[in-house]
């Protein structure tokens, strides 16, 4: 018999002795949300406190190196879901498209420079309009983030590219809310 639902259930079997004997199941059935929450290029697995392995649809649903974290932000256009595992059970999400990624020209970009590129250790964002920068992401090639500056003051801010020799993503939000997204390379 396959139980779907928690609940309490009573069933009739034939012991060793050829009597039958009653058998009560409290049986409680463990749930978990497999489903995501998508703001642009970063998807977010609603589950909390579960492992996790995020997948590219794309490609025949392969995991993706190092992408292990609740939420997942694509460096690509694609799509991309999430093995959600709580309590030795494990189950996939749907596959979420992601459209938009690139580095894309601008208003934004014209307005910005990064240099150098490639880069040793450090880079430079010179911005040269009048909107202020709110805030820098600087995330890895599988989306994490590797760090965030919150408080920009003037018109240049030097990051640290902590990490491996590679390629990095810059993201940029200036006080619009608008965002350009800088591919950076360390060597």
């Amino acid at each position: 018999m396959t139980y779907t639902a928690t609940g309490l259930y009573n069933d009739t079997i034939q012991n060793a002795a050829g009597c039958d004997s009653v058998i009560t199941l409290n049986l409680t059935i463990d749930s978990a949300d497999y489903t995501i929450t998508q703001n642009n290029a970063v998807l977010t697995a609603n589950q909390a406190g579960a492992t996790y392995q995020w997948i590219d649809c794309t490609n025949g649903d392969t995991a993706i190196t190092g992408a292990t974290s609740q939420s997942y932000t694509a460096i690509v256009n694609g799509n991309y879901a999430v093995v959600v595992t709580l309590n030795s059970c494990s189950d996939t999400s749907a596959c979420s498209t992601v459209v938009g990624v690139g580095i894309n020209e601008s208003y934004l970009a014209s307005s910005l420079r990064i240099y150098p590129n490639p880069t040793t250790q450090q880079i430079v964002i010179e911005n040269t309009s009048t909107d202020r920068i709110n805030k820098i992401i600087v995330r890895n090639t599988i989306g994490q983030i590797v760090s965030t500056v919150n408080e920009i003051i003037g018109q240049k801010q030097t990051i640290d590219l902590i990490g491996e020799r590679g390629i990095y993503f810059v993201e940029v939000i200036n006080q619009n809310g608008k965002s350009q997204l800088f591919k950076v390379i360390k060597k």
